[in-house]
């Protein structure tokens, strides 16, 4: 008697006394367990309370066909089992239809030979199982894919692919998007080489791994920048304590060839859909303003505090951001005597950076734009647009939570980028 393997087999039948001697026949021949069954239910509750390795299924029931059953288990359960058809009065046309339906294979009740079933049922089992192995690895391979073999965090096009479907049609969400890089990487590339750059990038994202950003996952983006996307809508908090958090951990010091290296990180982060309604224009926004924090010495973290807290030095301001800049319209937005945003006077009005949701109300106050305030001070603000247009000299301004509208006047403009301010009240 061969020793059973485990492997269950379902027999399907409405003959008792088949069923009886073909599973006797099974076990003693072919080590194989049999679980006795008369019609589609028994067999629907078989498969789902039991591990079957194949089922062999009557085409003959009753009122039921086999085929029929057949079908329904292919389009009702997940990852079924191989079938077997077998068939007391077959036919071409029986045996056509079964394969097309996904039958394994296709064995005639007449005359049937013990061995010639359990070779057919132990083919379908092999095949299965080999199929089951090449998903599995084949599954394993589109995962590796997903994963960027230098930091282990998701690759470019896996990161690229997931903010295309999260900023485009019915699928569209709000969320935000750090990129993180080395400070001055292109000079430190030229210095030490390339081996030995990526051996920093990947230093960097061992640090950032260990990071416990809220709601957020690392991606690796381009040849020198990390990511961290942060999904469902997060706050501005949210973002502002994940930019903190970086910009103050991930520093570290490496050496290499006798050199001791001081990394640091800088920092920027862009909001959808307020930075832009693209994957590519939330990423640019995004790095551009990492780029802006190089230039200005100063870490993207501290870009994002609210008024009443800590303050960055006016002396570390772009004065992109303050000096006028005439727009096409070829207006003279320079501000009027008195509120002149050189240095001298702008250390007097201290500047705060945020990120805050703003709407320009303009039109005849029917048309509400949004924007987002990137610059705060008591006298006016610096607003960003998504796309370029041209406001009116003047209109209300809403901070989102920070009170009712107050009218500004438009005093310079650099593309998206406007510059206010507050009108006085009289």
């Amino acid at each position: 008697m061969t020793i059973p393997d485990g492997k269950r087999v379902a027999i399907v039948d409405d003959d008792p006394l088949f069923l009886e001697h073909i599973e006797a026949a099974l076990l003693r021949e072919g080590g194989l367990r049999v679980v006795k069954l008369n019609d589609s239910k028994s067999l629907f509750d078989a498969l789902q309370n039991q591990s079957i390795s194949c089922v062999v299924l009557d085409q003959n029931l009753g009122a039921e066909s086999g085929l029929a059953i057949g079908q329904a288990l292919r389009e009702q359960v997940a990852n079924p089992p191989p079938i077997i058809m077998l068939t007391g009065a077959g036919s071409e046309r029986t045996a056509v239809k079964a394969f097309r339906i996904g039958f394994s294979d296709y064995v005639p009740k007449r005359n049937l030979q013990n061995r010639e079933l359990i070779g057919a049922i132990r083919s379908a089992i092999s095949r299965a199982e080999q199929d089951q192995a090449a998903r599995e690895r084949t599954k394993k391979l589109l995962e590796g894919e997903r994963h960027d073999s230098l930091t282990g965090f998701y690759a470019d096009h896996y990161i690229r692919a997931r903010l295309e479907e999260m900023t485009s049609g019915r699928h569209a969400s709000p969320f935000a998007l750090i990129a993180v890089r080395i400070k001055d990487s292109r000079t430190i590339h030229a210095r030490i080489g390339h081996r030995a750059s990526e051996m920093l990038f990947r230093d960097l994202a061992a640090h950032a791994a260990k990071l416990d950003i809220r709601g957020g996952y690392w991606g690796h983006l381009g040849t020198d920048t990390l990511v961290s996307v942060l999904e469902d809508d997060p706050g501005e908090d949210d973002v502002a304590d994940a930019c903190r958090l970086m910009a103050s951990k991930l520093k570290f010091t490496v050496s290499h060839d006798g050199l001791s290296i001081d990394c640091e990180a800088i920092v920027g982060a862009s909001l959808f859909p307020q930075d832009g309604h693209t994957a590519d224009a939330v990423i640019d926004t995004a790095l551009a303003e990492s780029d802006r924090a190089a230039t200005l010495e100063a870490r993207w973290a501290t870009s994002f505090l609210d008024p009443g807290t800590e303050a960055v030095a006016n002396s570390q301001l772009d004065d992109s951001l303050a000096v006028p800049t005439p727009d096409r319209r070829g207006m003279d937005l320079s501000p009027p005597d008195g509120i002149d945003r050189r240095r001298s006077d702008r250390r007097r009005d201290q500047r705060y950076r945020v990120l805050r949701r703003g709407r320009a109300i303009v039109d005849g106050l029917h048309s509400v734009i949004d924007c987002t305030v990137r610059n705060l001070s008591e006298s006016g603000a610096q607003l960003r647009f998504a796309s370029y247009f041209v406001p009116p000299d003047r209109f209300k301004l809403e901070i989102v939570g920070a009170g009712e509208p107050r009218w500004v006047l438009v005093r310079w403009q650099v593309g998206n980028d406007v510059g206010v301010q507050y009108e006085e009240q009289g």
